[in-house]
């Protein structure tokens, strides 16, 4: 197996948390997820990280309706700090808001739609998976 992937996961639904923990472990990298559950404890959580208090994430997986800030601020913080700005941002959220995707688009990897049919869910997160090969496949 080669590198452990370290995910961190910005999600204020524990059962999404779950099943999305669930659906990597079926995948084909071997990976650390950790997660938060709101837009402040992310950044802290990677500011905590950048001081060596941690591990930087290789990939975030983000809401953007989150609790005290949303996933647009956070992904703002991210995209403007020199250490973060390179980091793979997925999104994996209920909204399907037109403004929410064209706001997010441009900053991030993939805009994900969870669905309501957990299938759908599972293929959703597959997709991870895939861009997980794509980077590591580079890499080399």
């Amino acid at each position: 197996m080669g590198k452990q992937i370290s995910i961190l996961m910005v999600e204020d639904n524990y059962g999404d948390v779950i099943l999305t923990e669930e659906t990597l472990l079926d995948g084909k990298f071997s990976n650390t997820l950790n997660s938060v559950s709101n837009g402040e404890e992310a950044i802290q959580y990677l500011e905590d990280a950048k001081k060596g208090n941690g591990t930087l994430p290789d990939l975030i997986l983000m809401d953007i309706n989150l609790p005290r800030l949303n996933g647009h601020e956070v992904i703002a913080y991210i995209r403007n700090d020199e250490m973060l700005k390179e980091t793979p941002i997925f999104i994996v959220s209920s909204s399907s808001a037109p403004n929410d995707m064209e706001k997010s688009r441009p900053f991030v990897q993939h805009y994900l739609t969870k669905p309501i049919d957990l299938m759908e869910f599972e293929k959703g997160i597959r997709k991870i998976d895939q861009f997980l090969f794509s980077i590591t496949k580079n890499e080399k």
